[in-house]
């Protein structure tokens, strides 16, 4: 049996045991690969209406926060929140709707009873609303289109959105759904003729159902935003056909307007103007009638054109919020760029991922084979012109684009900061994916020269990647959104002092409950404001965000936090931070409150801040420790010439870390005698025989298989791992063990293949000729076999996996080193010229992370015995949340989709793997509860 077919066996046996077993808890087993996320604000009608749910505008399900300082918290609720027409609502709820793309349907979830909806109990199983197969893109309008005024000026009570639109890549169509019918299933929602029945000056034979419903497109659709239309913004769906190289736009016109009468709840009558929905895709004229649109407009997206060259500068906006008292010093390795694709016109984009940017008049695009973002202007009307295109480097998987932020990161000066009478500079930031799942930084800006906004990749300070150009995060990045809390509570932490603040807060107690009944209510949202800043102060922790923040998510389900604009960062800078001008341009009293001091209760615990990088927690003191102390040198930690980044000794151990507090990890590094190279095992590679030489064989890597991309070196040695098949098995084929696998050292490496000849200590250890080995992996691995890559000596891997290395493809794809990167982004040791050494010479380690050296060890010492991990404790910890939980008992994960919902606080994060819906709060940054069930 082959390789593959025994890997399909087993994968057979594998879903049949899964089969027998029950759900798992806590799984969302009601969802079928969920990708696209929407929410939907419902309330229920009042008695004798309780049944049925209605749609309300967004902002009715907002909560509304008692420590922002700018808005108050309305007393009651909104009109358009509290009736539809002539019936009242009850309280609203925040709903998700979530496209099953296996089952070409769109499921609801309760957010607030955390349910999944079964749209039609009478049918086993969970049953949802058919939207078409294969549904790419879901979009549910804040309102009604256009719903805002009526002819006469008067303003307009726009009900919740009647109808939600879903993208059909099976059907190549965008198909309207009453929006409330993913609440009450099929017994509410504005409906149309019923299918089949006569309409005037239409054939008897057209089902008007479909026709009003659905809106055909060309190709299949990518990616589906609302935008501006020909009756103002928010009224098209504007949808990418990534096969065509079009975008197309479908106008969803504005409504008619009808005058209600109602009763109020003193019982006075009264009247209101409603929005009326009407034919999801209709052109209202004058009269109030609907009539179809024409097809949809397209535009074609240009070829990718000559954009501005891509020279990466200096970010001087990295204002550091120190943890250890370092200062911030700008990286000096030589640190490359990510690969570039060349900036050449090309006929062939595919446009995919939509953003409308209502700053500026933006729709930005990404393309899959471009390495650009296209430009458009988006004009009110419905008009695109195209702009020069942006260039990124690589074609784009995400994107998001931040809202403006000060340009100064963080005043960390005394408190209170002085009153600010201007308002300050503000920048833009997009950040994109790209196709190898890493995410780069540039300035946005916005603003037109000429016809031409511009993208300036900034170079970003974490360097693990070994690339000056990306931010070091798990990969690959599917997933990314921005964070803005600012609209729920914009207070900046640090900007009045505690006691004070608390003394205000003790007196504005008094007067509430010395006050009369009727007038309490404001002075009680004076005093929870109060309370709320109080609160803000104490909580300042590494995990509570406020402000402004990107969220990335990996395929492994690792979600991490990157940092854009702290509002609490005054509130755990530590004091010795701000031992300088800026932070003491005059002495304070001993007794002052001092805002530099940590706020977090019992610990030493702070925040090394800075913009673009992702967040880390930090402790006082940085300490280390080693499995076995004889293995280190003592004097392995002497200041190092070698490059301009001061490494310090971390307390009594011989083990050295930078001093830039940002790449000071809490990890453990071991160190092991021929190691496996991370990601290097794989199966499907073939042998075959060289012509030009008698010892040597040729490994076949896989089509998938990038062999350089494993850091691979000449002498490392390839383990043949896979199992012989039954034919070839026997006692010159068994099946091979980590210790008795056949070793074969590599010659030359491709990458996509490997001259590998036997290893010397194989043939010793077996007592076999070079011929012998050559003839024996011929005949056990006719076909296929499984193959790892291992160390020639000494691997140095990390408990995050952390492994570097210089090691890139040539044009003739050889695997060479890329000598322009700095020497210290290796994962090897190194020998050490030491005259005193008089058997093996000491072996030193020293990457951006940390430095060590391995002591001498006597002859005839197994390299084994030379093996040892350093721990490196109390360092720097990236703020990072899995999406995989293990109380679930299931460990698949895919993050497709994150959202954040402004005014709620929560994020939201859709995996299509198995882990479901998931809800994260802010204020600690954590996973809420168990998914939706």
């Amino acid at each position: 049996m082959s390789g593959v077919r025994r890997l399909l066996v087993l994968l057979v046996l594998g879903a049949l045991a899964a089969c027998n077993q029950k759900p798992t808890s806590g799984v969302s087993f009601a969802f079928e690969r969920p990708e696209r996320l929407e929410f939907v604000c419902f309330a229920p009608l009042k008695a004798p209406k309780q049944a049925e749910y209605v749609p309300l505008p967004a902002e009715c399900c907002r909560v509304f926060d008692s420590t922002h300082n700018t808005v108050v918290p309305p007393i009651a609720p909104a009109q358009a929140c509290a009736r539809v027409g002539n019936d009242e609502v009850g309280t609203p709820g925040l709903h998700a709707v979530v496209t099953q793309s296996t089952r070409g349907e769109v499921a609801a979830v309760d957010l607030v009873k955390n349910v999944v909806l079964d749209s039609d109990r009478q049918i086993p199983g969970y049953t949802f609303l058919d939207t078409g197969g294969l549904p790419t893109a879901i979009v549910v309008p804040p309102t009604l289109p256009g719903a805002k005024q009526d002819k006469d000026g008067r303003n307009v009570i726009a009900a919740g959105p009647a109808w939600t639109y879903v993208a059909s890549a099976e059907q190549l169509q965008v198909r309207a759904t009453p929006t409330c019918r993913f609440r009450s299933g099929t017994t509410c929602g504005p409906d149309l003729e019923p299918a089949n029945k006569p309409v005037p000056n239409r054939p008897a034979n057209v089902s008007s159902y479909d026709d009003r419903l659905r809106v055909q497109l060309d190709a299949a659709p990518a990616d589906m935003k609302l935008g501006p239309g020909l009756a103002g913004p928010d009224t098209a769906l504007w949808v990418t056909l990534p096969e065509l190289g079009l975008i197309a736009r479908i106008d969803l016109a504005p409504v008619p307007i009808e005058r209600v009468d109602f009763v109020k709840a003193d019982g006075t009558p009264g009247t209101a103007d409603y929005a009326k929905p009407v034919d999801a895709f209709a052109v209202v004229d004058d009269d109030a009638t609907g009539r179809r649109p024409a097809k949809p407009v397209y535009f074609r997206v240009p070829s990718a054109p000559n954009a501005a060259p891509l020279v990466p500068v200096s970010e001087a906006e990295y204002k550091a919020i120190c943890g250890l008292g370092y200062e911030f010093r700008a990286a000096q390795r030589k640190l490359a760029l990510a690969p570039r694709v060349p900036l050449v016109p090309t006929s062939e984009v595919k446009p995919t991922e939509l953003h409308f940017d209502k700053d500026s008049g933006l729709l930005l695009v990404s393309d899959r084979v471009a390495p650009v973002i296209h430009a458009f202007a988006a004009g009110n009307d419905g008009t695109l012109t195209a702009l020069a295109a942006l260039a990124t480097g690589s074609p784009v998987r995400t994107f998001v684009v931040t809202p403006p932020v000060p340009v100064s990161a963080v005043d960390l000066r005394p408190v209170p900061l002085p009153p600010v009478s201007v308002p300050p500079p503000t920048k833009r930031y997009l950040y994109a994916s790209d196709v190898d799942g890493r995410v780069a930084v540039f300035d946005f800006s916005s603003a037109r020269v000429g016809a031409t906004p511009s993208l300036q990749p900034l170079l970003v300070p974490t360097p693990g990647l070994g690339f000056a150009d990306r931010i070091d995060l798990p990969r690959p990045i599917t997933a990314l959104e921005v964070i803005d809390t600012r609209e729920e509570s914009d207070y900046v932490c640090g900007q009045e002092v505690r006691e004070a603040l608390v003394t205000e807060r003790d007196a504005q107690k008094v007067k509430v409950s010395a006050a009369a009944e009727a007038d309490r209510p404001p002075l009680q949202r004076e005093l929870d404001r109060l309370n709320g800043k109080i609160a803000i102060y104490d909580t300042a922790a590494p995990n509570y965000l406020r402000g402004v923040f990107v969220v990335a998510a990996a395929a492994s389900g690792a979600i991490s936090v990157i940092d854009v604009h702290d509002l609490d960062a005054s509130c755990r800078a530590r004091r010795e931070c701000c031992a300088k001008e800026i932070c003491n341009p005059a002495p304070t009293p001993p007794d002052a409150d001092d805002l530099t001091v940590a706020r977090t209760p019992a610990t030493r615990e702070a925040v090394a801040i800075r913009r673009h990088a992702v967040r880390r927690s930090l402790a006082g003191s940085i300490e280390a420790s080693t499995s076995f102390d004889a293995l280190v040198r003592p004097d392995a930690c002497e200041m190092s010439t070698e490059t301009t980044e001061a490494y310090e000794k971390l307390g009594t151990q011989p083990i050295c870390a930078p001093a830039d507090p940002w790449t000071q990890l809490t990890q453990t590094w071991t160190v092991r005698w021929q190691r496996a190279l991370p990601n290097s095992l794989t199966g499907g590679a073939a042998f075959r025989l060289l012509d030009d030489a008698a010892d040597t064989l040729e490994v076949l890597a896989p089509v998938e298989y990038q062999t350089c991309a494993t850091g691979v070196a000449v002498g490392d040695l390839v383990a043949v791992m896979g199992r012989p098949q039954a034919a070839q098995r026997s006692a010159n084929c068994p099946d091979p063990t980590t210790d008795s696998a056949v070793l074969l050292e590599i010659v030359k490496a491709y990458d996509d293949r490997l001259v590998v000849k036997p290893s010397q200590k194989y043939l010793d250890d077996n007592k076999l000729k070079p011929d012998e080995v050559q003839k024996r992996v011929l005949e056990c691995y006719p076909d296929l076999a499984g193959i790892e890559i291992r160390a020639k000596d000494y691997l140095v891997v990390s408990s995050t996996n952390i492994y570097l290395h210089r090691i890139i493809t040539a044009p003739d794809k050889e695997c060479v080193t890329d000598e322009s990167k700095d020497e210290l982004l290796t994962s090897r040791l190194r020998e050490v010229n030491d005259p005193t050494a008089k058997e093996l010479k000491p072996l030193k380690f020293k990457n951006p992370y940390v430095e060590f050296t391995v002591a001498d060890a006597p002859a005839g010492t197994a390299p084994k015995a030379r093996e040892v991990s350093v721990d490196v404790r109390e360092g720097s910890t990236g703020l990072q949340v899995s999406s995989v939980q293990v109380s679930d008992g299931v460990s698949d994960a895919l993050p497709a989709t994150m959202r954040y919902v402004t005014g709620v606080g929560n994020l939201f994060v859709l995996d299509t793997a198995g882990q479901g819906l998931r809800r994260y709060t802010l204020r600690p940054f954590q996973t809420s509860g168990q998914p939706p069930r």
